[in-house]
């Protein structure tokens, strides 16, 4: 169970600033709450998909997930080297995750979050940009190394 929950801690940081710890969102919460409490099996993905928002969900609902030409959700599979153990706990990731805008037009981003599918899913994780970004036609955003944990509480 450990290493299961270890897998599920996510940890990416974009090259831009961002908020020191991301939140669990609700549904997580509630679905660990059930198995821990309950017995309700939950089933731990196998696959986290990494994506950008242009407005901010709140406790893993609601927000608008980005839609610049040639965006699409970033697979990372978790029990790989895709994530490394950091101190405290938590786990960083251990590859840069990016998105290119092969577009004409720009788009601003203001949070990032995990999700359980590639499109669709449940969120997981979220967090806020400490400073929105915009991703001009032509662009790159990028989430680098080891910059940034992902944290078992729940965003507000």
């Amino acid at each position: 169970m450990k290493k299961i929950l270890a897998g599920l801690l996510l940890s990416l940081a974009l090259l831009f600033p961002v908020n020191a710890y991301a939140g669990m969102s609700a549904y997580l919460a509630q679905a660990l709450g059930a198995q821990f409490f309950n017995g309700t099996t939950y089933t731990f993905p196998t696959t986290i998909y990494i994506g950008l928002y242009t407005t901010c969900p709140s406790g893993g609902t609601g927000g608008t997930e980005a839609s610049f030409t040639g965006y699409a959700r970033v697979a990372e599979t978790v029990g790989t080297t895709d994530f490394t153990t950091a101190s405290g706990g938590l786990v960083k990731n251990a590859v840069a995750i990016s998105w290119t805008n092969t577009g004409s037009t720009s788009q601003t981003v203001t949070c990032y979050g995990a999700w359980d599918a590639s499109t669709g899913g449940d969120q997981l994780f979220e967090n806020t940009l400490t400073t929105s970004q915009t991703v001009n036609a032509g662009a790159t955003a990028t989430f680098a190394v080891d910059a940034l944990s992902w944290q078992f509480v729940i965003s507000p």
